[in-house]
């Protein structure tokens, strides 16, 4: 019996020793199911105001995939977070996923049904789409809940533009250019109705306003000297062509090409005209104009410039940020107007 009890104490005692060895051996982590439940745990611990932080932080490094992510996760957490709301709409606005961002534009109209911000960010939205009826419609609404929004009026005349109204365009271009202090968006879009109506003297003066706030939008600078050339101030659209042609833009070829034709053809300067047809031609290649140049020096006569000799489509016009708007860095504010 004495032995057994012996036995049985020995047994124990190897037990509890191996289990104390087991004990300080570390077990190295399971890596699974589990573990990837309990970080997702941990990830939904996070605010949406943090989620929406970590959002803006990324829209300021452009990256922009990224923060619509973390705007996404936000709304996951709270469904009807406004400023996430809004800020994923202008992100996605910014990746041209129009409209995706109308969805969230029109959930952040309905929770803040007070703020124009919604309307305003889904009639741009619409734009994008030429969807000018939509659009006219949000900027109305947007410009009756708050009558001194430049971005509001500016979209209206905008919209009517669009649509071929010049009258109720003019109009209301004219107000929003009183409810802002730079309001370059207005002057040149006046600008462009006074030329489409043959007023040429306006288009000068709004075109000049426009310049006077951005100095570097060629596209304003090409339209004042088409106006003045309209005019017949052939010297001083020769002035605005150069300063076009002496830039990096796109358009600077053209507008090379165009100062050498006024000296051709309006101020009747033969020696001028070579002199620039050979600037454009040090730029580019242009058999037309070699040809042209070859027969100026001969003194032989030339054809008429006609309009085939310009069948290269000319740029597509950049485009200009409407005012208080900034697409290469959305910044997505849920107060007030973009």
């Amino acid at each position: 019996m004495k032995k057994l009890i012996s036995c049985i104490i020995a047994a124990l005692i190897v037990v509890l020793t191996y289990g104390e060895l087991q004990a300080q051996v570390k077990r190295p982590r399971r890596v699974g199911r589990n573990w990837k439940k309990k970080v997702e745990r941990q990830e939904k611990e996070l605010t949406a105001e943090e989620y929406y932080e970590q959002g803006l932080a990324l829209v300021k490094a452009k990256k922009y995939e990224d923060a619509a992510d973390k705007f996404m996760l936000a709304i996951n957490v709270k469904e009807n977070h406004y400023p996430s709301r809004m800020a994923l709409g202008q992100v996605l606005y910014e990746l041209d996923e129009y409209k995706e961002a109308e969805k969230h534009f029109r959930r952040a109209s309905n929770i803040e049904k007070v703020d124009p911000a919604p309307k305003l960010w889904l009639a741009r939205a619409y734009e994008k789409q030429g969807k000018w009826d939509q659009a006219l419609d949000l900027y109305r609404q947007a410009s009756a809940a708050d009558s001194k929004s430049y971005d509001a009026r500016l979209g209206i005349g905008i919209a009517y533009l669009e649509k071929g109204d010049l009258a109720n365009a003019e109009e209301e271009l004219l107000k929003a250019a009183k409810l802002d202090s730079k309001p370059f968006t207005a002057y040149y879009r006046l600008g462009t109705i006074y030329m489409k109506l043959k007023k040429w003297d306006e288009a000068v003066d709004y075109f000049r306003k426009a310049l006077r706030i951005d100095s570097k939008f060629e596209p304003a600078r090409l339209s004042l000297a088409e106006a003045y050339e309209n005019l017949e101030d052939y010297n001083k659209a020769v002035s605005e062509y150069k300063r076009v042609g002496n830039s990096d833009s796109i358009f600077a070829l053209d507008a090379m090409r165009k100062v050498a034709e006024i000296y051709e053809i309006d101020l009747k300067d033969i020696e001028k005209a070579i002199f620039h047809y050979e600037l454009y031609l040090k730029k580019t290649s242009d058999p037309k104009v070699e040809d042209r140049v070859a027969k100026l020096k001969a003194g032989e006569p030339v054809p008429p410039l006609e309009e085939e000799e310009k069948e290269e489509a000319k740029p597509v016009e950049p485009e200009k940020p409407e005012d208080g708007e900034n697409p290469e860095k959305p910044e997505p504010q849920p107060e007030g107007d973009n």
